[in-house]
């Protein structure tokens, strides 16, 4: 099933209505899962990123395969605090055997990532558009 949608998380269970101007949103498109997150990762938007962890994990279960990478877009997050390291090992941990990918980190975020090693268990993509990530990554 191919399916394109950009929904905030929690839209796929009822938990939200359409906005494209949410700080967490979880979009399906050619069989890629991606989240994309927007403003400051901090204590604000837990619950948003805790239904994106949801809401990924079920997509997970319908959406490309095993092999298939899950791409976090974080290009437009100038801050990010330990609500988001801790979003980012969840993640990892609840789609595991999927791989995790973080694209576009600015120097803040990447700085978080390096210093909490929460790179240890996520991969860091420089370029959030490079959709060839999903296949480069795919099975590796």
């Amino acid at each position: 099933m191919s399916r394109s949608a950009d929904l905030p998380a929690g839209a796929g269970n009822g938990r939200a209505e359409r906005d494209e101007q949410a700080p967490v949103q979880v979009q399906v498109d050619a069989g890629r899962i991606t989240v994309r997150l927007h403003g400051d990762v901090d204590t604000a938007v837990e619950h948003e990123l805790r239904a994106a962890i949801e809401d990924a994990v079920d997509l997970a279960g319908t959406t490309g395969t095993a092999e298939t990478a899950v791409v976090v877009d974080v290009h437009q997050v100038p801050f990010m605090d330990s609500t988001g390291v801790a979003f980012l090992a969840r993640l990892a941990l609840r789609l595991a055997p999927r791989r995790v990918v973080v694209a576009g980190a600015g120097r803040q975020v990447r700085f978080v990532l390096d210093l909490t090693q929460v790179d240890q268990v996520v991969d860091l993509l420089d370029d959030p558009e490079d959709h060839g990530a999903h296949e480069d990554l795919a099975g590796t």
